[in-house]
């Protein structure tokens, strides 16, 4: 099978099969019938899940990240924290997932997770062509590919922390409606940057994209909660609800070595002043992460915790991944 032919398949399988598999292993037999053993020469596909991987669920052990709690909010259930190793796209959005279906079901409580990226990886909105992205000129352009449950524009993931936050649909802190979710998450986020003396503010007004419109990157766009940092975008988050659950995701960028997705932190630059366009491959080579990122992340996985603790008002609990 070619590349153009294979390629798609992990972008435009039907929807129940384009993100991460779940129970039943979808999207885990859908592309092992179709990807299996084939050579797709210079870009990658990310393989599927092995079928443990794929009905991944959480399981508590004892402990707890301390809480602080808001005076105009009370008290609520206590919320899992999950915190991963880089790890590949199908996994990281297979473990979303996996926590927006058994937190919905009841099978896991409310979950906070903080993930990184293996490797750079672009992550398609739901609603997004995978036409669009190959249009894309490298570096971007020969990156892996993976499609989010979220809508919005595709994401270049790479030297950012990522959190992701699933709550029942009955949840008292969706009280007020799913967006104040957005406000709780990033007031968290700022007081966290403002650890490092980054200082940010949200956009306060929104563009005209929505879910299936607008710029092709997530970070192009502006949505009145997005994060600012001297007007450059450095968190936004997206949600995905259901009749059972919420999960909202979002990514907080510390560097950026990818000029072709403009945000926070810019750091990288074309070896070729001339160059009009970003991220030509003869001209641009991706270097090693910037002085400061590692003691940003650092900073920003020890202090997140915390301030969404008191952002929800929710006493915090360590838990493991463990399979079923």
């Amino acid at each position: 099978m070619s590349e153009s032919a294979v390629r798609p398949l992990l972008a435009e399988a039907p929807p129940t099969l384009r993100v991460g598999s779940l129970a039943k292993a979808r999207l885990f037999i859908y592309m092992d019938q179709h990807l299996a053993g084939h050579n797709l020469g210079s870009k990658r596909v990310l393989h599927p899940l092995s079928r443990r991987e794929s009905i991944s669920s959480i399981r508590a052990f004892p402990g707890h990240v301390g809480s602080l709690y808001s005076a105009t909010m009370p008290h609520q259930t206590a919320i899992r924290l999950l915190i991963d190793a880089p790890l590949t796209g199908p996994i990281n959005m297979a473990r979303d997932e996996a926590l927006l279906e058994r937190v919905g079901s009841g099978d896991a409580p409310p979950t906070l997770r903080l993930y990184q990226w293996s490797t750079p990886t672009i992550s398609l909105g739901y609603f997004q062509h995978y036409a669009d992205y190959e249009q894309l000129p490298p570096p971007a352009g020969e990156l892996p590919v993976v499609r989010r449950q979220t809508g919005g524009g595709a994401i270049l993931h790479d030297l950012e922390l990522t959190y992701s936050l699933t709550l029942p649909t009955g949840d008292p802190r969706l009280e007020g409606g799913a967006n104040r979710l957005y406000e709780r998450a990033h007031a968290a986020i700022t007081a966290c940057l403002l650890t490092l003396n980054i200082r940010t503010a949200p956009c306060g007004t929104s563009d005209d994209s929505g879910a299936a419109r607008g710029p092709f990157f997530c970070f192009e766009r502006r949505h009145c909660y997005d994060l600012l940092a001297d007007n450059d975008k450095i968190a936004g988050s997206a949600q995905r609800r259901t009749k059972r659950a919420v999960l909202q995701h979002g990514s907080i960028i510390l560097a950026n070595r990818f000029p072709q997705q403009p945000s926070a932190f810019i750091e990288a630059r074309l070896s070729n002043p001339n160059d009009t366009q970003p991220g030509i491959a003869t001209t641009y080579e991706v270097p090693a992460a910037p002085t400061g990122y590692a003691a940003r992340l650092t900073e920003v996985r020890r202090v997140l915790p915390t301030q969404f603790a008191r952002a929800l008002n929710a006493e915090l609990k360590d838990c493991i991944w463990t399979p079923d």
